[in-house]
């Protein structure tokens, strides 16, 4: 039987039982092969007998198989392939037919390309070899060339994240594969921090954080990088200067001590000590020295980092030299037994300020060692002040001594700018009389000593400051222009004295008046304590500084005034402020507080900032009126309050109760939107036991907000203290921001803030005197207990009045109606005949509820107004009948001859 290599045949046995076990076997096993199932396969070329026997027997038989060449191809299905060194490959040929039988396989040159048994080769170097593949006399050749490893990835032996300046470190790159060119660049991202030679030396040159790179020299694609921080050097030495250099330093002078760690990269910080603090202390962090005495003290900075590291210095501490010495006196003319205490200051502030002082001429003037000088004898002479610690530096200070004296009586002081360039104690005349100056006349408020009560100060034309104290009683202040109201042409603008400084008034002062003087700049008039009997009168105020702080609704009895009169627990009594007018004033311009019997009529407020009125407490009693007074702006939303009560009312039980009235202002342009407290007029006291207070016939125009009256307190004191408050007879012209009434600021309940203010007849108009429907602007009247009668036209507030419960009245007494005075007879009346009789044409005559059975004759233009004015009786007639509480009903017989009759 022939076959060919590669080619299987299952051979047949034809047997007498199908159950015989069979043995296989082939004579050349590299020619034929023969598996246990009688499958043959060819392998080489030639011929072989295969013998099957049955196991156990010498039964067996014999086929002889030739083996020829191979029929089928081999081959590959490239003749070239190209592989980088190192690599290991499966090769595998296309044979057709296929066959499974073991292939030869040889390689050219095993020091290129080797190759094993299955076909798998292995790059060795660079070069080229030819594998060949053979199956029986066929075979196929594929030529290999082995090219360089191209690097794949790069491993940086040898870095760690930190390291101090000043060190270095090895670092090696590994080219993967180990069979690529292993050949890097290395590079440095900041040679300011670190540098790297070719051979990956990295020198740590700075401080901060830098990247070292290696990239292959084969392939610049491939590269890695370590990122190191690196940190400031250990401290080696530490030295020790002050800012300037010096190791001098004077005595209680403030030295910054400079610490400079080395190397100039490691961590500068230092903690100070000093050998003595005693001799000076230092700021443990900051540095800073202080000289506290003289004498030598060591400075040491201690590294914060290693406290083996350590720097020092010693410094000397010397008094300060003087360089100046500037000596100060009241006067430079004294007269015989007259004290003048000088007062000196050496320069630099930091020297000794020890002085000796020497007179050249001790018959004429003496002085002691604390710098006294007494006058002896009429002369001149030079008080001469030396350093104690350097008596080369000096000062001097020239001094006439004059005659004492001998000044008969006076009662009177004059001020004029005019006698400024005179000497001190210098006769002038005023008036026929003889003054001296710097005893009973002056040019400023300084120095100034009232010798007696009843004192009259006059000013002269001129602007004066400094500071007064009046410590006498009934004091008058008065100038030119006294008795000359300032709002009127009387007052003359030119002969005004102009007071720039302080007027204190002394504890237990009384009967102090000012009238016809000026105040600007930072003039004010302030008491020190206790005050009875005030007055201030025809004095024109402008051009006020603003204080220092800020309006505050607090209490504050120090607060910054024009005319401040308080004392924390002292009550001031009966004061008096008329006719005055104050413009421009940037702080509050009246301030007054725990007060008894006050009025204020007939000022002018214009164009202020803070409150021009302010009432402050503990209590307060007696009257408080406030009337026909003009508070205004020329630019809203500028002015805190027209009038700010921030404390009303009296304590427990008294018998001289605070009764506050506030009739005939007007309040033009007021208040400051979002300011609690702020509008023509606010009050936040807490009302323990009671109040009156009666607002009533005011003008309000165009305020952030109108009326503000605070009545605060527990539910038993409001049960046991009445708290009255009428708003009546008012014109309010143009809506306000938030409120035309409030009693509290928005967080206070009705128990504690009732509504108990009685708010009827008042006029409310838009800004062109329009009436306003109460009801569309209902919720800016908060807690108010009585809205009512409000008038339609503001002339309504100047009506005549008829009331027959009048009947019997006598004539010219005063009766109150709706919280307004009326004469009887002159603008109130009985009987509306009396009241047509007395009005003049185009009046209006208001008629109240009740029955009148007269018979009248009209004969000039008039406006009659009942309760029920507005009413429409055709709606509802219940108001118009008889026994309504409103009604005013007419039972006589009228005549008109006239025209315009409503």
């Amino acid at each position: 039987m022939t076959i060919s290599i590669g080619q299987e045949e299952l051979l047949e046995v034809i047997a007498s039982s199908d159950d015989l076990e069979l043995e296989w076997e082939s004579s050349d096993g590299a020619i034929v092969s023969v598996d246990s199932e009688g499958k043959i396969t060819g392998l080489s070329v030639g011929t072989a007998t295969i013998t099957v026997s049955v196991r156990g027997t010498k039964v067996k038989a014999t086929i002889q198989i030739t083996v020829s060449g191979f029929s089928g191809t081999i081959s590959f299905e490239s003749a070239t392939i190209t592989v980088p060194v190192g690599t290991v490959r499966q090769l595998t040929p296309t044979i057709t037919p296929a066959v499974s039988i073991p292939l030869s396989w040889s390689s050219s040159n095993i020091d290129i390309v080797t190759v094993d048994s299955t076909g798998k080769i292995t790059a060795v170097a660079e070069g080229e070899a030819n594998i060949t593949v053979t199956l029986g006399d066929k075979s196929a050749t594929i030529k290999v060339v082995v090219a360089k490893a191209d690097p794949a990835s790069i491993v940086i032996v040898g870095a760690s994240s930190f390291h101090k300046m000043g060190t270095s470190v090895q670092l090696s790159a590994q080219v993967i594969p180990e069979l690529a060119p292993q050949g890097v660049d290395w590079s440095s991202s900041d040679e300011d921090i670190a540098t790297v030679d070719e051979n990956g030396l990295v020198q740590f040159v700075g401080v901060g954080d830098v990247t070292i790179t290696a990239t292959s020299k084969a392939k610049n694609t491939v590269s890695k990088s370590v990122s190191i921080t690196v940190l400031e050097p250990d401290p080696t030495s530490i030295t020790v200067t002050t800012e300037t250099g010096e190791t001098e330093v004077f005595l209680f002078s403030y030295v910054q001590m400079i610490a400079s760690v080395l190397p100039a990269q490691a961590q500068q910080g230092v903690t100070w000590s000093v050998s003595d603090p005693s001799i000076a202390t230092i700021g443990a962090e900051s540095g800073l020295l202080y000289a506290a005495n003289t004498g030598t003290v060591t400075v040491t900075a201690t590294s914060n980092v290693d406290e083996s590291i350590t720097g020092s210095l010693e410094l000397t501490i010397v008094q300060t030299p003087p360089t100046q010495i500037n000596v100060e006196g009241a006067y430079n003319v004294i007269q015989v037994e007259e004290e003048l205490q000088l007062s000196t200051t050496v320069i630099p502030n930091l020297a000794n300020q020890d002085v000796i002082f020497e007179s050249s001429d001790e018959s004429i003037a003496t002085v002691d060692e604390s710098g006294k000088i007494v006058g002896v004898a009429p002369g001149n002479v030079v008080i001469t002040v030396k350093s104690a610690a350097l008596e080369t530096v000096t000062a001097e200070y020239e001094l006439k001594v004059v005659a004492k004296l001998t000044v008969p009586e006076y009662s009177k002081i004059i001020f004029s700018s005019e006698f400024a360039d005179l000497e001190r104690y210098s006769e002038v005349k005023d008036d026929g009389d003889t003054f001296y100056l710097g005893i009973n006349a002056f040019t400023s408020l300084d120095g100034v000593k009232l010798p007696k009560d009843g004192m009259e100060l006059f000013f002269y034309p001129g602007e004066y400051t400094g500071t007064l104290t009046v410590d006498k009683k009934d004091i008058a202040f008065k100038s030119m222009n006294s008795g000359k109201n300032p709002n009127t042409d009387n007052y003359v603008r030119s002969n005004q004295p102009v007071i720039k400084g302080s007027i204190l008034l002394a504890d237990g002062v009384s009967g102090i008046s000012f009238d016809g003087l000026a105040f600007s700049g930072l003039g004010k008039v302030k008491s020190l304590g206790g005050l009875t009997d005030f007055s201030f009168v025809n004095n024109f105020v402008f051009d006020i500084d603003e204080p220092a702080t800020a309006w505050s609704a607090l209490r504050n009895y120090d607060l910054e005034a024009v005319v401040a009169l308080s004392k924390q627990g002292i009550t001031i009594k009966d004061l008096y402020f008329a006719n005055n007018y104050f413009k421009n004033v940037k702080r509050t311009s009246i301030f007054i507080a725990v007060v008894e019997d006050v009025e204020i009529e007939n000022n002018i407020f214009e164009n202020f900032t803070y409150d021009a009125i302010r009432v402050d407490g503990g209590y307060n009693y007696g009257y408080l009126i406030l009337e026909n007074n003009d508070f205004s702006c020329d630019v809203p939303e500028t002015a805190h309050n027209g009038i700010y009560f921030r404390s009303l009312g009296h304590s427990k039980d008294s018998d001289n109760p605070h009764d506050v009235i506030v009739r005939n202002n007007s309040f033009v342009n007021i208040g400051i939107p979002d300011v609690i407290y702020s509008g023509a007029i606010s009050s936040s006291s807490y009302q323990e036991y009671g109040l009156t207070i009666a607002v009533t016939n005011n003008y309000f125009e165009n305020c952030t907000n109108y009326i503000m009256l605070r009545n605060n307190a527990t539910e038993a004191n409001h049960n046991n203290y009445a708290w009255i408050g009428v708003i009546n007879f008012n014109v309010f012209v143009g809506e306000p921001l938030k409120y035309y009434y409030t009693n509290h600021t928005g967080e206070e309940s009705s128990t504690t803030n009732p509504a108990l203010v009685n708010m009827d007849y008042n006029f409310f108009g838009d800004a062109d005197l329009n009436p306003l429907d109460l009801e569309t602007i209902s919720e800016k009247f908060i807690r108010v207990a009585s809205l009512k009668y409000s008038f339609t036209d503001p002339l309504d507030m100047d009506a005549y009045y008829v009331d027959n419960d009048l009947e019997g009245t006598a004539e010219g007494q005063v009766i109150n109606i709706f919280g307004r005075e009326y004469k009887f007879g002159e603008k109130a009346f009985a009987t509306i005949a009396a009241a047509v009789a007395a009005a003049p044409a185009n009046s209006v005559i208001y008629v109240g509820p009740g029955s009148y059975d007269e018979d009248i004759v009209i004969e000039k233009a008039l406006k009659l107004k009942t309760k029920n004015a507005a009413l429409n009786p055709t709606v509802d007639d219940a108001p118009f009948k008889a026994n309504s509480e409103t009604a005013a009903t007419i039972t006589g017989v009228w005549a008109v001859n006239a025209s315009n009759i409503t």
